[in-house]
């Protein structure tokens, strides 16, 4: 009986005991890790409120394009149908 006592205290000292130690080590470095990825996160990352508000403001910016954009499509349009009743008008005459 007391040798299975002395290898059974053996195993556990030897083997189970480091890897115990070892798996709370690593446990503690992965929070750390974790903690730091947060702040970092937390630093340098745009909030969903800055976000939203660049959105607005894009949008904005965009549909003043738009406008801008129809409003010289419709210009030349314009201009476009006059050039072409002038040119019907000189193959007319």
């Amino acid at each position: 009986m007391d040798i299975l006592n002395e290898q059974f205290l053996w195993w556990v000292s030897v083997i189970e005991v480091p890897i115990i130690a070892a798996l709370f080590v690593r446990i503690e470095k992965l929070r750390d890790d974790l903690s730091h990825s947060k702040i970092h996160t937390a630093q340098y990352y745009a909030s969903q409120h800055h976000v939203q508000e660049l959105e607005e403001r894009l949008t904005a910016h965009l549909l003043r394009i738009e406008r801008k954009l129809d409003t010289t499509s419709l210009q030349t349009a314009s201009l476009q149908a006059r050039i072409n009743q002038s040119q019907t008008k000189e193959d007319k005459l």
